[in-house]
C-alpha cells in the first residue's frame, strides 16, 4: 500500500531538490579540495592534532590564535561564504517552503553528507555574514 506524505513529514533531505543537491555537492568538492592543504598547514605549526581537546594553558601560541582549528582558516571561511550567498540567490528563486537554511546545508547536513568534513566544521562556532548600513548581508 502506497502511501502520500505531505512535505512537513519529509525530511529536510527527503525536501531538498536537486538544485541544493547540485549546490551542496559543490560545496562538498570545494571543501574537500582545500582542506588536505589546510590540515597540513595546522599541523606545520601545530605539534597536535586540532581534533585532540587541549586545555587553554596548554595550547601552543599559534593554537591559540587559531582556537577554532582549521575551520577558522581563511579559505574555508571564503568557500563558506561564497556558497552561503549561492544558497540565499537560490532561496530567493524557491518558493519559501522548500527553502534550506544555510547553516542547514553548509554545516549540519555534513553530518550525514560528508561527517569527514563535519569533524572539521564543528569548529566553525559563528557565521561569517554581516549586514552593510542598508542592510543587506555582505
Amino acid at each position: 500500500m502506497h502511501h502520500r506524505h505531505d512535505a512537513s513529514q519529509l525530511s529536510r533531505h527527503e525536501r531538498m531538490n536537486d538544485p541544493y543537491k547540485q549546490l551542496r555537492g559543490e560545496y562538498i568538492d570545494a571543501l574537500r579540495g582545500a582542506v588536505p592543504a589546510i590540515v597540513r598547514w595546522w599541523n606545520d605549526h601545530c605539534p597536535y592534532s586540532w581534533t585532540e581537546p587541549v586545555p587553554t594553558e596548554a595550547m601552543t601560541d599559534f593554537h591559540r590564535r587559531w582556537p577554532a582549528g582549521p575551520a577558522a582558516h581563511p579559505r574555508v571561511i571564503a568557500i563558506f561564504r561564497q556558497y552561503y550567498f549561492a544558497l540565499q540567490e537560490l532561496n530567493d528563486r524557491t518558493a519559501f517552503v522548500s527553502r534550506v537554511q544555510p547553516i542547514d546545508l553548509l554545516v549540519n547536513d555534513l553530518t550525514t553528507v560528508a561527517p569527514d568534513l563535519f569533524e572539521l566544521m564543528q569548529g566553525f562556532v559563528y557565521i561569517p555574514i554581516a549586514f552593510n548600513p542598508d542592510g543587506e548581508e555582505c
